[in-house]
């Protein structure tokens, strides 16, 4: 059987409507190369076709629907995510899995979120937090507040966001070794929807948290988490009037995504589009137009070289450490 990709339990996600990163996608691990990515989805396949065969119990088959479902999440492949997600569900209802039921919860609802149905992937993300609250399983239920989180930021409802993100937070705190990955992603989310509400020197505090995190922790010099770590430092920067000092972070924040060299063509496109469209938000909100009008023409210019299937998506970095979650 082949194991659940293990996928930072994120940043992103997101909501990328925002181009925040928020602990969204269960998924998302843009980390991996395409073609072995590409090589895990024909073995799964293959494995459900022949456990279909010689109709193996229903947890067996819900499970390998679910590992499917996450493979395409990591590809932000939603469309396929969605199928194979929509085959898991009934079967590890059916079969008692809670954990890998509202794993699976997770997974659609992020990729409702991330396909523009908000309201459809509220309702998924709420079922499998009350599936892990009853499991009493802290970590996924702090992670699954973070998605709320990016959810109710899909909608302009920051100061919702930042009661979401606190409850993450507050969960995390309950705990004695509670992973860094999703305290740095909580501090993150929790930045996002602070300085979408104006709370600027909050969002601020919340970064320079969320490094002292990643510090600790060990993480690689270009991991997402820096890469979100400088854009939401440069986003809150340039909304607080110190525009130069977040053009420097944004740069920052583009310099660690191009270093990542075993990233997919596509996948990179759609970082350095987000980063860019959150800064030129973030340069509107400082009232500096004409500026931003000029971010807005190289994100059209990273757009018109995306493959038609992808034009108009959002990234997903629960997408990235920003790149995702299991």
């Amino acid at each position: 059987m082949h194991p659940l990709p293990e996928l930072p339990k994120q940043l992103l996600g997101a909501v990328l409507l925002l181009g925040c990163v928020c602990a969204f996608s269960p998924n998302v691990v843009l980390a991996q190369d395409g073609l072995q990515l590409a090589e895990q989805v024909k073995a799964v396949r293959t494995q459900i076709t022949a456990e279909e065969g010689r109709h193996a119990g229903a947890d067996v088959l819900g499970y390998s629907w679910l590992v499917l479902g996450k493979l395409y999440d990591s590809q932000l492949q939603e469309q396929q995510a969605e199928d194979a997600y929509a085959h898991a569900l009934p079967l590890l209802r059916t079969a008692g899995s809670e954990a890998r039921y509202a794993d699976a919860l997770h997974g659609m609802g992020a990729v409702c979120v991330a396909t523009g149905r908000v309201p459809e992937g509220r309702r998924y993300l709420m079922a499998s937090l009350a599936v892990y609250e009853k499991l009493q399983d802290r970590v996924h239920a702090a992670i699954l507040h973070q998605a709320l989180a990016g959810e109710v930021m899909a909608n302009g409802k920051f100061k919702d966001a930042i009661a979401e993100s606190s409850a993450s937070l507050a969960q995390l705190a309950a705990m004695e070794n509670a992973p860094a990955e999703t305290v740095i992603t909580g501090y993150m989310v929790r930045s996002v929807a602070e300085y979408h509400a104006g709370e600027n020197a909050e969002a601020l505090t919340d970064v320079a948290r969320a490094r002292a995190a990643a510090s600790r922790a060990g993480l690689a010099g270009n991991a997402f988490e820096w890469i979100a770590l400088s854009l939401a430092e440069g986003a809150a920067l340039t909304r607080a009037g110190q525009v130069d000092q977040g053009h420097a972070a944004i740069e920052e924040a583009l310099r660690l995504a191009s270093t990542r060299a075993e990233t997919p063509p596509v996948l990179s496109l759609r970082l350095q589009i987000w980063i860019l469209n959150e800064y030129s938000t973030s340069l509107e909100a400082a009232h500096r137009k004409p500026d931003a009008k000029l971010i807005h023409a190289q994100v059209a210019n990273l757009e018109s070289q995306l493959p038609a299937a992808c034009q108009g998506c959002t990234v997903s970095v629960a997408a990235l450490r920003m790149s995702g979650l299991p």
